[in-house]
């Protein structure tokens, strides 16, 4: 099953930074996955991973998080899946700063 890819915005009051986003990454199967966070085209080393979850489906998501240290910089999210031809990439740009969300429906939806 193909991926499906979303990114939210977390306001962290008690960090001295700009907030941390969070690539999540559900409905995929088998569960082999490469997400990775890339800050202005660059690979980012330090994403924090929920791990593997199950899904009701019998699908898996992936959480990983990477904190803020200016949000002006190019934030993206790139996936490798075996059910894809190439890499998925959403990116959270300079002009999406102020979005609360960028959330997609179907995480929820049900098969």
């Amino acid at each position: 099953d193909k991926p499906v890819l979303c990114l939210t915005k977390t306001h962290c009051t008690q960090l001295n930074r700009a907030g941390a986003l969070n690539c999540v990454v559900t409905g995929f199967y088998p569960k082999d996955i490469t997400v990775e966070w890339m800050v202005n085209g660059q690979p980012a080393l330090d994403g924090i991973s929920t791990g593997f979850l199950p899904n009701h489906d019998q699908t898996y998501q992936i959480q990983v998080t990477i904190l803020l240290s200016d949000a002006t910089q190019n934030y993206s999210c790139q996936i490798k899946h075996s059910s894809l031809r190439e890499p998925m990439v959403l990116t959270w740009g300079k002009n999406r700063s102020d979005h609360k969300h960028s959330f997609d429906k179907t995480l929820f939806k049900k098969k």
